[in-house]
C-alpha cells in the first residue's frame, strides 16, 4: 500500500514536503508509510485520501482479481452493477453445482453470500435510491 500512496501523491504533484504539511502527519511517518513500515488507521488512510482527493478505497486497491473486479465495477450505475451481480451469483451457484468439494474445502470462517445461499427464492425488485457518490 505504501508504494500505492508514493505514486499516487506524485501523480498528484505533490513533493514529500508538501505532502507532508497538508495531510498534518510527521515526516518520519510519512516516509515509513510509503514504504510500506506502518500499517496505517482508517483515520490515517482518510486524511491521506482527502489531500490527494481520492476515496480510501484508493489507496487500498491492488492487482489482485477481486481488486481489479472492484476498481473496474464500483462508477457503473446501479442498474449495470446489480445486472454485473446477478451474473456473478449464477456463475458462483453453477461452479458450486459443479464442484462440491469446492465449496466445502472454504474456511470455517467464511459465510456464503446470501443470495447464493437462497439461490432457489426469487429476487425481490430492486429498490429506488438516491445516486451515491462514486466512493
Amino acid at each position: 500500500m505504501g508504494a500505492q500512496i508514493r505514486r499516487l501523491r506524485l501523480e498528484a504533484g505533490f513533493n514529500f514536503d508538501a505532502f507532508v504539511e497538508e495531510t498534518g502527519l510527521g515526516r518520519g511517518y510519512i516516509s515509513e508509510l510509503e514504504r510500506g513500515l506502518v500499517v496505517p488507521t482508517l483515520t490515517t488512510l482518510d486524511r491521506v485520501a482527502g489531500v490527494l482527493e481520492l476515496c480510501v478505497a484508493d489507496l487500498v486497491i491492488g492487482d489482485a482479481p477481486r481488486e481489479r473486479l472492484f476498481e473496474l465495477t464500483r462508477r457503473l450505475p446501479a442498474a449495470d452493477t446489480r445486472r454485473l451481480l446477478r451474473a456473478a451469483e449464477a456463475t458462483a451457484r453453477r461452479l458450486t453445482v459443479a464442484a462440491p468439494e469446492a465449496a466445502t474445502a472454504a474456511p470455517a470462517h467464511v459465510v456464503p453470500a446470501p443470495a447464493v445461499a437462497r439461490a432457489a427464492e426469487p429476487s425481490p425488485p430492486p429498490r429506488r435510491r438516491r445516486p451515491r457518490p462514486a466512493c
